[in-house]
């Protein structure tokens, strides 16, 4: 706690040197990583200013996530700006935006208009950075999952390998990645959804940014039932807004998003098959996500 407020002091010390008046700040997030914790401030002037100030696990990922952040807003202009970092990527500034985030309005009238806003916006940070290259698709080569035990994680590494070894792609349409696209980093106001937070900046096939965000949206509407504030409609009601709102009509039948999908589901279900200790949620999830890889073929079905 004592050097959260050293850096609270000193940020605020930063912020009046450069933009003037006096700020203070109030902690929005914090949370633990590997390397460190990662923390997002809520920054105001005396004079009514707002700002978002983060700080990274890491001085290299804070300059990473920087950098990508004005690569993602030169792209698509719908997306949180980024203002300066400090000189020693302690931290940096951005816009503030007063908005919940897309999984917070799930509940709303107007949630499938929503969701093919998500499909526009990621829509247009793809098409804009489009490019034909050879193919290295970096969410796929590789280690595919994080070292783990037992019979079923070699299973699944072995029925992925030969997945992936199947694409057979030589060149590939690759356009700048979000790297992180899901419902909890859009903002979501009455007019347009804002992206942010992406971690580094990436390019890839667009496949990667859109399983995420499918994955994902399967795992939220799941906590949300859970919690007992279960979403209106269905998944196959929400995949289809937001797909609509992409704008592919093909995409559905790609090889390579089924893939893409497939490897999502398998990280998130081994990160939680993993772990020694998990809140009753997350062992909700890990039951869903199991059930989702049997029947995606990349579990045996012993039942």
């Amino acid at each position: 706690m004592e050097h959260g407020e050293q850096a609270m002091a000193a940020i605020s010390r930063d912020l009046s040197a450069r933009l003037g008046s006096r700020w203070s700040l109030r902690m929005i997030y914090h949370r633990m990583r590997p390397a460190g914790v990662q923390r997002v401030w809520h920054a105001r002037s005396e004079d009514g200013r707002d700002l978002a100030i983060k700080a990274g696990a890491t001085p290299d990922s804070t300059r990473m996530q920087f950098d990508a952040l004005i690569a993602m807003v030169r792209a698509n202009p719908d997306s949180v700006a980024p203002w300066f970092i400090a000189p020693d990527d302690s931290f940096f500034a951005m816009d503030w935006v007063q908005a919940p985030v897309l999984k917070a309005r799930m509940q709303d009238a107007g949630r499938l208009d929503l969701l093919r806003d998500a499909g526009r916006w990621l829509r247009r940070l793809h098409t804009t950075t489009r490019a034909l290259r050879p193919r290295f698709d970096a969410g796929s080569r590789g280690d595919l999952l994080y070292p783990g035990q037992g019979a079923d994680y070699h299973a699944v590494i072995r029925e992925l390998a030969h997945r992936r070894n199947r694409l057979r792609v030589r060149y590939a349409w690759f356009s700048l990645l979000h790297g992180d696209f899901h419902p909890g980093n859009l903002f979501a106001d009455r007019a347009r959804v804002i992206g942010f937070d992406p971690p580094r900046i990436a390019f890839g096939p667009r496949h990667g940014d859109v399983a995420n965000f499918l994955v994902l949206l399967r795992v939220y509407r799941h906590h949300a039932l859970y919690q007992g504030r279960g979403w209106p409609d269905s998944y196959h009601h929400d995949k289809a807004a937001f797909l609509d709102g992409y704008g592919a009509p093909l995409l559905p039948r790609s090889a390579r998003l089924r893939f893409m999908v497939d490897l999502k589901t398998a990280r998130l279900w081994h990160h939680l098959a993993r772990q020694d200790r998990l809140s009753d949620l997350e062992r909700a999830e890990r039951a869903m996500l199991h059930k989702r890889m049997i029947r995606r073929g990349l579990l045996p079905n012993r039942a």
